[in-house]
């Protein structure tokens, strides 16, 4: 479904924008850890084009390392969040069940049972 964005009206040449596709999913942001897959697995955005020198220097490893590990730390707090919401929307429609004893008579459905 993603790549219809992309495609033909034929849907013949999704193969030419499988990459481009890709791409796009992965530097755009999640609702759920509120960061793109690029950052939090690689640290930055790469880039789209071709690449040119820098004018500027490379950041040392280490600040990279703990950069990385922010958005590590980011991600799981914003996943960890996420979950919270889920469940909390998802116990809305959910009862308690009622308490059963051993002997007591219950309703089983056969609906997925083979006959």
């Amino acid at each position: 479904q993603y790549l219809r964005c992309f495609v033909n009206t034929q849907q013949n040449n999704w193969a030419e924008y499988l990459a481009v596709a890709e791409f796009a999913f992965n530097n755009s942001q999640h609702t759920s850890t509120q960061t793109t897959p690029f950052l939090a697995n690689l640290g930055y955005h790469p880039r789209f084009f071709p690449l040119t020198l820098l004018d500027s220097p490379v950041p040392a490893a280490e600040d990279f390392l703990s950069e990385l590990q922010a958005v590590r730390q980011l991600v799981h707090r914003s996943l960890d969040q996420a979950k919270e919401d889920y469940k909390r929307v998802a116990d809305r429609s959910r009862r308690a069940t009622p308490p059963l004893a051993v002997g007591d008579r219950v309703w089983l459905s056969t609906k997925y049972l083979p006959s």
